[in-house]
């Protein structure tokens, strides 16, 4: 089974991933009431968060190649 990541540690990496490539990236801090002024319903995935397992897939026979984000962004870049 593959390492689950936190909303914060997916922010890190996409912070980390951008920094490396030389891009600026602006992630705002949006208050939750206007996520769910804005988004109703639907802003329950954001502000809750889903725990997503990859149970399904592994019965069905796949297998991933990397456990853990740093192994596979170290073979993506070449590190």
């Amino acid at each position: 089974m593959p390492q689950l990541l936190t909303i914060q540690q997916i922010l890190f990496f996409s912070e980390t991933l951008a920094r490396i490539y030389g891009y600026a990236i602006w992630l705002p801090n949006i208050p939750s009431f206007l996520i769910k002024m804005v988004m109703g319903e639907m802003s329950k995935m954001i502000l809750t968060g889903r725990r997503i397992s990859s149970g399904k897939i592994e019965k069905l026979g796949f297998q991933f190649q990397f456990k853990t984000l740093e192994y596979a962004l170290k073979d993506c870049l070449g590190k």
